[in-house]
């Protein structure tokens, strides 16, 4: 489902000439179709077309999600791994990128239902022995990792950023889920700077 863009670019010449762009409207396509096509590397994107029924952070009026939206969303995000499951078996994809892609998939949705922890638990909740199997071999945080997120939050705490503004960061930059956020925040931030 490709279409193109066009646009003018006028040259310092004078001249002006028309490019067409192709462009790929990923929300149009379906699992079947992203299946049938091979494009594993769309199955990522696929939860976007939900982020109109989720609180963005300018919107203070919390929304409760609707049923159907809500069963719609695990709806897909079970083809997601189905598609990746068969894709893995018949070898389109390695084992490695099928993982990659499942993991590229919760951060997706992570960012997408970070103002809904409820749904947030049970998306996760479908994909956690699949993610869980991926980061058994990071078991812990790193070192570096750590060392990076107290450095975010002394960066931002002398800064002047508000703890809030640090907090919602640390979640976003981090994938860190709202008890993980304020458990870091709670270790590295400097309390006489409130």
């Amino acid at each position: 489902m490709s279409v193109e863009e066009t646009c003018l670019i006028r040259f310092a010449d004078g001249t002006t000439h028309e490019y067409r762009i192709p462009v790929l409207n990923v929300q149009s396509y379906t699992t079947e179709m992203v299946e049938k096509k091979h494009l594993n590397m769309l199955i990522p994107f696929l939860p976007i077309r939900f982020r109109k029924n989720f609180n963005n952070k300018r919107n203070s009026v919390k929304r409760t999600i609707r049923e159907a939206v809500r069963k719609d969303l695990t709806g897909l995000i079970r083809e997601c791994i189905m598609i990746v499951d068969r894709e893995k078996e018949n070898g389109t994809l390695t084992d490695t990128a099928g993982k990659d892609i499942i993991e590229l998939l919760d951060m997706t949705c992570g960012y997408l239902l970070k103002n809904d922890p409820d749904l947030k638990r049970e998306v996760r909740g479908i994909m956690k022995p699949l993610v869980m199997l991926q980061s058994e071999k990071i078991e812990v945080i790193t070192e570096k990792h750590m060392n990076a997120i107290r450095k975010f939050i002394e960066k931002g705490c002398s800064s002047g950023q508000s703890y809030q503004e640090v907090t919602e960061s640390i979640q976003d930059i981090f994938s860190l889920d709202e008890v993980e956020a304020e458990e870091k925040m709670g270790k590295y931030w400097k309390k006489e700077n409130e």
